[in-house]
């Protein structure tokens, strides 16, 4: 559903000038929520995440990806930001980021190290000067995450 409603949302959040970093559908108990995650490089206001909320609402309406009742809503990444194509690994160099694969590689399926490199295909991790090659088609989930004091 994820990837469904990505490629629903990119074209519509795009057009009016932002990013859609990621889309998060949740479910719990009775509560549905539609969660999508913009930018901008100057960074997001509120208003800007009204302006999607409102602009991306036509599109749901009209496409109807999801039956049940939900909730939208429209944040800025925040310093978790959500890392999901070759550019925003490629804007992340030298920064700290967690990745799971869905894939194990050596063993392992998380990994949390600096970003070396990236490209179409893979992202160059340094995990405790150890260094790992990870495939970007194996990633399923992956954001910054920031270093603690």
């Amino acid at each position: 559903m994820r990837d469904r409603l990505i490629q629903l949302l990119e074209p519509a959040v795009e057009s009016i000038g932002f990013e859609l970093l990621d889309v998060e559908y949740t479910q719990v108990g009775s509560r549905n929520t539609l969660r999508l995650f913009i930018d901008k490089p100057e960074g997001i206001t509120v208003d800007d995440c009204g302006d999607v909320s409102r602009h991306v609402s036509a599109t749901l309406d009209v496409e109807d990806p999801i039956t049940d009742a939900y909730d939208l809503e429209v944040s800025s990444p925040g310093e978790r930001r959500p890392l999901r194509t070759a550019s925003h690994f490629q804007r992340a160099i030298g920064e700290r980021i967690r990745v799971e694969l869905g894939v194990g590689l050596e063993g392992r399926r998380r990994f949390t190290g600096i970003v070396e490199s990236a490209d179409e295909q893979t992202i160059a991790l340094d995990v405790d000067h150890e260094d790992f090659r990870l495939p970007l088609a194996d990633v399923v989930r992956a954001h910054v995450a920031p270093r603690t004091k």
